[in-house]
């Protein structure tokens, strides 16, 4: 399980730095909708609309782990801290 989870990792941190740089070299509009692209591609399903809120939000979450939120290590902080429930029979 660690070994997927650090194979997990490294992969997030390579896309992250490859949206980095696509954000930095690119202008916004081209940027975003590139990435709405490339979540239809892989969701072929989906409209483009909800393909860029998608692609905004990727890169909302993007930047953040970038600055360093910590969203996943808060959220489990979080849900550790509250009080283990009593099993429901």
């Amino acid at each position: 399980m660690i070994r997927k989870s650090a194979s997990t990792g490294w992969s997030a941190l390579k896309d992250s730095y490859h949206l980095q740089q696509a954000r930095q070299n690119f202008p916004e509009p081209d940027y975003l909708n590139a990435l709405a692209q490339a979540i239809q591609e892989v969701k072929p399903e989906t409209c483009f609309r909800d393909a860029m809120r998608e692609a905004i939000a990727i890169d909302d979450y993007t930047l953040g782990v970038l600055g360093g939120q910590e969203l996943g290590k808060r959220t489990r902080a979080i849900l550790e801290a509250l009080p283990v429930a009593a099993p429901a029979y």
